[in-house]
């Protein structure tokens, strides 16, 4: 376990923000599990932090975090795809229902 987790705090020194996918990648001794447990453990010990959020893909939707050397604060988790989208749906559907001399149906709409 120590041999890992010197491993993992080298790559992110050398390869900066990594996911915990990326990072199993890059240690083939380990397993998936193994190592999302350790960087949870490096998380709580406060040697690494959340530095930015990753998509990884075109397949995921949820962004990944991405860690970093240090204990600075997290970056912000972005708001969830579904919810940006189901706002926008929202925001359409009451345009929709206006009467068409409300101000409000302009609002959308480039001049």
């Amino acid at each position: 376990m120590r041999l890992q987790r010197a491993a993992v705090l080298d790559m992110l020194a050398q390869d900066g923000p990594l996911t915990a996918r990326e990072v199993s990648a890059r240690i083939p001794a380990a397993s998936p599990q193994t190592v999302s447990t350790l960087v949870y453990r490096l998380k709580v010990e406060r040697l690494i932090h959340v530095s930015a959020w990753k998509h990884e893909g075109c397949v995921r939707l949820t962004p990944m975090p991405a860690y970093s050397l240090g204990s600075e604060a997290d970056a912000p988790r972005p708001p969830r795809a579904r919810d940006v989208r189901r706002a926008q749906r929202a925001r359409q559907r009451f345009i929709q229902r206006l009467p068409p001399n409300s101000v409000w149906a302009y609002a959308g709409r480039a001049a």
